[in-house]
């Protein structure tokens, strides 16, 4: 996978990626990349509908933020400031 190749050459202190359910993908590289960079914080970005097990279970292994489609550009920049 792309984003794992990229992480190994240079680490990120911030990782934005999507999230579209069921994707076992995603799940594995938060824990990859928690388990090897613990202090990178990590944003999904979905326009899914998540329920709240699948929420928790994000948080759980790794999520620190969530952002909702479509994006506000006022709400995601003040999100990257606090990061």
């Amino acid at each position: 996978m792309e984003a794992y190749q990229l992480f190994r050459k240079r680490q990120y202190s911030v990782i934005i990626t999507e999230y579209c359910p069921p994707v076992a993908e995603t799940d594995d590289m938060i824990r990859w990349v928690k388990k090897n960079a613990p202090e990178t914080y990590i944003i999904i970005v979905t326009n899914a509908s998540i329920d709240e097990k699948i929420y928790d279970n994000l948080f759980t292994i790794g999520v620190d933020d969530f952002i909702l489609k479509p994006i506000l550009q006022k709400g995601f920049s003040s999100m990257l400031r606090r990061v």
